[in-house]
């Protein structure tokens, strides 16, 4: 029976909602001018990570709800980031459907390259209502946020482990 195999773990809320405040916080943190332009997206990874370990627990409906906090916190346009997160929680989930099973460097791959459409999305979106920004600088929170997955997923992996948090890692 199914039940027997989460007794003594505890729901992954007791991990996902401090992450996210603590993830919330680094998100509207202004930084020098320096690494501004480095600056991963750590709000997808921590949501990528939870929609992977847990996909029926978080999915694309909490990436919408997170990516209207954040487009209410940073004042962008509302549904700019909500849509975008969906996205790319969406396009993983659904087109990658062994992304949990892939090698960690195919992981950060995908991920690069999925943000860098977000990327491309957000730049469009923003063109559209008139307050667009060209950065020359345009690849390189991809590459970032696809070199930072290795540091997420190992330290997500590990507090997971450390609060005994349950979850099924299989996509039935």
């Amino acid at each position: 029976m199914e039940v027997n195999n989460y007794r003594g773990r505890r729901s992954s809320l007791v991990l996902f909602l401090p992450v996210l405040f603590i993830v919330f916080l680094l998100e509207i943190t202004s930084l020098p001018e320096v690494v501004q332009d480095y600056r991963p997206d750590l709000l997808s990874l921590t949501l990528l990570f939870f929609a992977i370990s847990e996909p029926r627990k978080y999915s694309i409906e909490v990436a919408w709800i997170c990516g209207l906090i954040l487009d209410l916190l940073t004042g962008s346009p509302l549904g700019v980031h909500a849509m975008v997160l969906a996205l790319q929680i969406y396009i993983i989930i659904s087109q990658f459907k062994y992304f949990a099973q892939y090698a960690l460097w195919q992981q950060a791959l995908i991920i690069g390259l999925v943000h860098l459409i977000a990327d491309v999305i957000i730049f469009w979106l923003e063109h559209i209502i008139g307050q667009s920004n060209y950065e020359s600088t345009f690849i390189v929170p991809a590459l970032t946020t696809a070199l930072f997955w290795f540091p997420v997923f190992l330290g997500f992996g590990l507090m997971s482990r450390f609060f005994s948090i349950g979850g099924s890692t299989d996509n039935k």
